[in-house]
C-alpha cells in the first residue's frame, strides 16, 4: 500500500510539472513531446513488455530460483503471527490438536512463530502457571494433517516484499517519501503559476475584447 502511495505521487508529480499547453501555445512543445521518436521500436517494445507481463500473471513465479538473501515462505510466515494463528487456532482446537488452553508459541524476544510448511507442523505452547509473573511454558510440535493445513497458508511474495522494505529498509522508504512530498509541493506551485498567468492572459483578452467593442 505504502509503495503504491508514492507511485501515485510520483504521477501526480509528472501530471503537475508537465502540462500540455493551450491551443494558442503548440509551438512551446519540446520537441520530444510534439513528435513520437522511433514510433514502431516503440511499439514493438510495448507488445514484448505487454507479452512478458501477461506470462508472469498467468504463470506465476513459483518455478523461479530463489535469490541469496531472500526470505523463504516459512521465514516470512514467521513474522506474521496473527496469520497463522487466524489459519490454524481454530482449526486445531477442533480436531482436538491443541487445548483450548494451548496456543502457537511466539519466541519471546522477537514475537515470532516457529512453523515448517514442508513437515505441516507448528509448536504450540502451554503455560503451566497462567496469570503469574512467573510463568513457564511447556512446547510441543504439533502434526498438522493435509486436510486441516490451509492450501493458502504460505508466505508470498507482497508479504516478503512489505517485510523487506519496512524491516531491512525503512529509511529508504521515509526519504523517497519525503521527496516526493516536496516535489509534489513544487509541481503544485508550478501548476498554480501557469493557471493564475492564463486568467491574466484571460482577462487581458476580454478587455481588449470590450474596448473594440466600444469602438
Amino acid at each position: 500500500i505504502y509503495a503504491g502511495a508514492i507511485i501515485i505521487t510520483y504521477l501526480f508529480v509528472i501530471m503537475l510539472a508537465t502540462q500540455a499547453p493551450s491551443e494558442d501555445h503548440n509551438e512551446s512543445l519540446s520537441l520530444y513531446d510534439a513528435s513520437a521518436r522511433e514510433p514502431v521500436a516503440a511499439t514493438l517494445a510495448g507488445f514484448v513488455l505487454l507479452a512478458l507481463l501477461t506470462t508472469m500473471l498467468f504463470r506465476g513465479t513459483p518455478g523461479l530460483p530463489v535469490r541469496p538473501g531472500m526470505n523463504s515462505s516459512d521465514a516470512i510466515l514467521a513474522k506474521l503471527p496473527g496469520k497463522v494463528e487466524d489459519s490454524l487456532t481454530a482449526a486445531l482446537i477442533e480436531k482436538g490438536l491443541m487445548a483450548e488452553e494451548e496456543r502457537i508459541a511466539r519466541v519471546h524476544e522477537t514475537g515470532e512463530v516457529e512453523i515448517r510448511s514442508a513437515q505441516r507442523s507448528i509448536l504450540v505452547a502451554e503455560s503451566v502457571i497462567p496469570g503469574t509473573p512467573e510463568t513457564r511454558e511447556i512446547d510441543r510440535w504439533v502434526e498438522v494433517p493435509a486436510d486441516v493445513w490451509p492450501d493458502d497458508l504460505k508466505g508470498t511474495n507482497v508479504e516478503g516484499l512489505g517485510l523487506n522494505l519496512l524491516g531491512e529498509h525503512p529509511m529508504t522508504i521515509e526519504i523517497a517519501g519525503v521527496i516526493l512530498l516536496m516535489a509534489m509541493l513544487g509541481a503544485t506551485v508550478l501548476a498554480r503559476k501557469q493557471v493564475d498567468l492564463e486568467d491574466e492572459a484571460k482577462a487581458r483578452q476580454a478587455r481588449r475584447l470590450a474596448l473594440e467593442g466600444e469602438r
